[in-house]
């Protein structure tokens, strides 16, 4: 189902039952915690949250996300496009009782077992932005001088040479 309006709380345990499927689009500048990060975020962010129950009748929420954010090279400081595209699988952190599944994440559900959807969708674009993103070096716009080109510097110590020639 496409919305919208994205609901800001959903109940996990109803959707996951109902099996809902939400496709929904966003404006960047609607995640206070990207705008923060981002020198530029003014891109529409595409998310599709499908709930649903597995053999074992457990619950999870399969989200994809896609962007196409502008990030800061971190070399030479210039506009680095960067194409998001992230799926994940999560399921809401059980007791002690319940074995973790293997190929998921955790998902915290509140004291009503609702979920926030515009904080898990910010949660998993900022996991998947790199750590220090950089263009390719030959594409990167950093002043590159070979060591040739670098002006003569002044050696205070160039004259010891010859100094201790002199003296043996």
């Amino acid at each position: 189902m496409n919305v919208d309006h994205i609901p800001s709380k959903l109940d996990f345990s109803k959707e996951a039952k109902n099996q809902r499927k939400l496709k929904f689009s966003i404006q960047g500048s609607r995640l206070p915690r990207l705008v923060n990060l981002l020198p530029q975020v003014d891109s529409n962010i595409q998310a599709t949250l499908m709930f649903g129950m597995d053999e074992d009748k457990k619950m999870f929420l399969d989200l994809q996300v896609e962007a196409n954010l502008l990030l800061e090279c971190q070399r030479c400081l210039e506009p680095l496009p960067f194409e998001l595209v992230s799926e994940h699988r999560l399921v809401p952190e059980g007791g002690n009782d319940q074995e973790p599944m293997e190929g998921v994440e955790p998902l915290v559900l509140d004291e009503n077992g609702n979920i926030d959807v515009i904080e898990i969708l910010e949660d998993e674009l900022l996991l998947a932005l790199p750590m220090c993103p950089m263009h390719e070096t030959l594409k990167c716009h950093s002043e590159k001088k070979d060591l040739q080109d670098l002006p003569e510097t002044h050696k205070p110590f160039s004259g010891l040479a010859e100094l201790l020639n002199k003296l043996n």
